[in-house]
């Protein structure tokens, strides 16, 4: 299979991880203030619903 040549996405990898890395520290800090179990939880999700919806899944092939 001949290989495409893929676009520069490094613009878009480093503007993604910004944002995600603006949501990581700045949810929890504004939420802290209300709940701390609410904050924690807030990262769990932030951080583990991309990482389980990112992962390719395993193909018997």
């Amino acid at each position: 299979m001949p290989s495409t040549p893929r676009p520069d996405d490094r613009v878009a990898s480093a503007f993604r991880f910004a944002t995600e890395l603006v949501a990581w520290v700045a949810t929890p800090w504004a939420l802290a203030a209300y709940s701390v179990p609410l904050a924690v939880l807030s990262v769990i999700v932030l951080i583990g619903l991309p990482t389980v919806f990112s992962t390719p899944a395993t193909s018997g092939t």
